[in-house]
This record gives structure tokens, sequence and C-alpha cells, in this order.
């Protein structure tokens, strides 16, 4: 078994990104039960986006803790609607990774304001990443940000191939 289940829980997007990995996927396996992600050290959700199913994420992320799920979890999203809830999602995993992509407006570039300035990132604990394509920096000025609460921040170029990680696992988990 790979270390890593990579799950996409939904293939809704808010986004129409060029290139989107989710229209053609790489090699995966869907899984339909919480007991066959069980045994990865580490679980990283994602989508589609999954910051739009924030109701179904929170209860899947509490349903694995309170089954007994020991290894890391970790949600990578491009959404941060700055209501509460992303927030209280937030707060039940060891990380996650924001994504700015190229196709981002200027309340994206507010969001990511926001949460570099809010107290979600202060956690030691709670690992932060940040990862910007590459064109985002020709649009916008991002000299007013606060990267320095970010524990990984790097940039971001498009791939014509999605493939998955050596360690991880491709896994569909419609939620």
């Amino acid at each position: 078994m790979k270390k890593t289940a990579r799950v996409i829980v939904t293939l809704n997007c808010n986004r129409r990104c060029p290139g989107c990995c989710n229209i053609n996927l790489p090699e995966h396996r869907k899984v339909s039960t919480d007991e066959e992600l069980m045994g990865y050290q580490e679980i990283v959700i994602t989508g589609g986006e999954p910051m739009l199913i924030p109701g179904k994420l929170l209860e899947f992320i509490n349903r694995m803790w309170d089954k007994g799920y020991r290894g890391k979890m970790y949600l990578y999203t491009s959404f941060w609607n700055g209501k509460g809830i992303s927030k209280e999602i937030l707060k039940e995993l060891d990380g996650f990774t924001f994504t700015l992509h190229a196709e981002c407006t200027d309340a994206d570039i507010t969001a990511l304001k926001n949460l570099s300035n809010s107290g979600v990132l202060q956690n030691k604990d709670f690992s932060s990443r940040l990862i910007i394509d590459k064109r985002v920096y020709e649009r916008y000025d991002l000299s007013n940000i606060n990267f320095s609460r970010w524990d990984v921040i790097r940039k971001l170029e498009w791939k014509e191939k999605c493939d998955t990680a050596e360690n991880e696992e491709l896994l569909i988990y419609a939620l």
C-alpha cells in the first residue's frame, strides 16, 4: 500500500482552469467506504474543490477521526470563504495547501491576504503551504501579503500530465 491517499471527494469546482487534471484523471480507483482509507499514513483531501461541500467535508473528517484514523490529514483548496466554516474544517486537520490559480480574481487575492493574517496559520502544529501559479505574479502585486506565516511557498507551473507522486495513490471517494 502506498503511504498517501490523494482523495478526490468531489469533481465539482468553481473554476474552469485550462489544463485541469480532473478532466483527464491519471490512473485512479474508486473507494466507497471510510475503512478503505484507514491504512494510509496520510490522507490528502482534494477535488474539484472540496470547500464547495463544507458540511460533507467536515462530516467526513470527523468520521475518520471517530473511527480511529491515526495518520495525518491534509486539505488542498483554492477556495477560502472567510465565513468561519473554513476555520472550523481546518482546525480538524494537520494542515492544508492553498492554491492561487492563474484564473484567480481580486476576491481570491483578498482571501489570501485575509488568510495570511488570520490566526489559522499561527498554530505551530499545523502545516500551511501556499502554491501560486506563476502567472498570478504577472497580474497582481503581492507585496502587501504577509508570506512569513506560511511554512512553504512555491510557484506552480501547469504540467501537461497530472501524474500522482510515487508514494501516492489517487482515489475517488464521492462524499
